[in-house]
């Protein structure tokens, strides 16, 4: 398809695809052909497809100089990108219209007549009430559909807009973007008096209607029909970041405040002692909940139904064996049904995420042109275990799956153990002896 567009076929049969020539009467389609997307769409959208990625950013700052040698900035950060990866083109996807064909309620997918053999008698007659024209005694999509797929396929394959194909792809979609608004802080005490300091705080919000470099690894994408419903926090948003870095010359030795007196001895024994450190402070990444079901025909996860309430997310009830957010929060859609939660909420984050670092030196004078450094130093010198999140929410403990509107499944919202992992590294040090001359 000329490079824009990839088009599988179910089965490669002689034959697959006469509708594409010649169509039936009822419903109308025009025939499908090598140039039927350039033709039939909007030119704009396919221009978009060659467009590169760009950014629009505006930063305005103030920065200030201080007495004692510090120094600060303030910042407003936006930024704007535009067409990125995207998966929001879904040509072969079920229109929401047809969804009324199922009642309300059902839990069970095999329960609607979407699921049902397309050559059954209920099957039949929804395809005669949307109009569908008649081949050999059978209500079909068109004239050799009976050939391409055996009698027992799903009704729903037959009511896909191009159903000869498996699905239509399109790695070229550009149609995302992003958002980023950003209050940035940043406080630097030079070098004096043994101190060297550096702190930056950000506060910041970015949404967008796209997730992934690769089109296809969208999680997002759901409802063609309804973009503007991919539009969310962005899936690594952070809402409060902290870093914090010092390095402090004690002051003893010689040339120092204290025990200032002595030669060389007593400058390698007591001077050249030093403390540094990096604390690292931000809010976790937002979780994303999803549903089984494809109830618009494509392969992308459903999402649940948002309910009134708080989120009242507490994750030490991980520890407890207590769901770690309000489960009443979310809802089984029901069977076929494309649920009205959107794919990230700022409410509803991983644990919040922290690191310290330390580390103690100690410099040694061994003549004019010979030094030496002890160097030792912790990562999570405090051992802070974090639970591992992104993508890891997903599973077994995190779907919505079989989720009714009573809320009974009893695992949903508990962290099973077996499915946790420490998201950081443990404490761990590390020691070196080095020689410069």
């Amino acid at each position: 398809m000329n490079g824009f567009f990839n088009v599988e076929s179910e089965q490669q049969i002689p034959g697959l695809g006469q509708w594409d020539t010649a169509p039936l009467p009822s419903p109308s389609n025009s025939a499908f052909s090598q140039d039927y997307f350039f033709d039939n769409f909007n030119p704009s959208e396919i221009h978009r497809h060659v467009d590169q990625a760009y950014n629009e950013l505006l930063t305005v700052g103030v920065q200030r100089e201080l007495p004692w040698n510090m120094f600060t900035s303030v910042s407003y950060v936006y930024s704007h990108d535009l067409h990125l990866p995207a998966a929001l083109i879904r040509r072969n996807q079920l229109d929401p219209k047809l969804l009324s064909v199922c009642p309300d309620g059902l839990f069970v997918e095999t329960d609607c007549v979407f699921a049902k053999p397309w050559t059954s008698d209920a099957a039949q007659a929804v395809l005669k009430d949307l109009g569908f024209g008649q081949f050999e005694g059978l209500y079909t999509p068109y004239e050799n559909y009976l050939t391409d797929y055996n009698p027992n396929k799903p009704l729903i394959r037959a009511l896909l807009p191009y159903p000869q194909y498996r699905d239509i792809r399109n790695p070229f979609d550009t149609t995302g973007a992003d958002k980023y608004d950003a209050l940035q802080v940043s406080f630097q005490k030079r070098t004096g008096s043994g101190l060297t300091l550096l702190a930056a705080y950000t506060l910041s919000k970015s949404i967008s209607n796209t997730d992934s470099a690769v089109s296809s690894s969208n999680v997002r994408g759901l409802n063609q029909f309804n973009p503007n419903g991919e539009w969310s926090v962005a899936r690594d948003d952070r809402t409060h970041v902290l870093s914090i870095s010092q390095v402090y010359e004690l002051p003893f030795g010689p040339a120092k405040k204290i025990l200032n007196r002595g030669g060389s001895m007593m400058r390698n024994l007591v001077g050249g002692w030093a403390i540094s450190g990096h604390f690292s402070y931000g809010s976790g990444t937002p979780v994303k909940i999803t549903v089984n079901g494809l109830p618009l025909g494509i392969h992308a996860p459903n999402r649940a139904n948002i309910m009134p309430g708080s989120f009242d997310v507490n994750w030490d009830n991980y520890y407890k064996g207590l769901p770690v957010f309000n489960i009443k929060k979310f809802q089984f859609p029901g069977a076929w049904r494309v649920g009205n939660a959107a794919p990230f909420y700022s409410g509803f984050r991983n644990p919040f995420e922290s690191n310290e670092t330390l580390g103690l030196s100690k410099r040694f004078f061994l003549g004019e042109r010979v030094k030496a450094e002890l160097r030792v130093e912790f990562d999570n010198v405090l051992n802070r275990m974090r639970v591992c999140g992104g993508d890891k929410m997903d599973n077994s403990p995190y779907d919505v799956a079989g989720l009714d509107p009573n809320n009974t499944n009893f695992n949903f919202g508990i962290v099973s153990p077996g499915a946790v992992c420490q998201g950081n590294t443990p404490r761990r040090g590390q020691a070196f002896f080095k020689i410069t001359f």
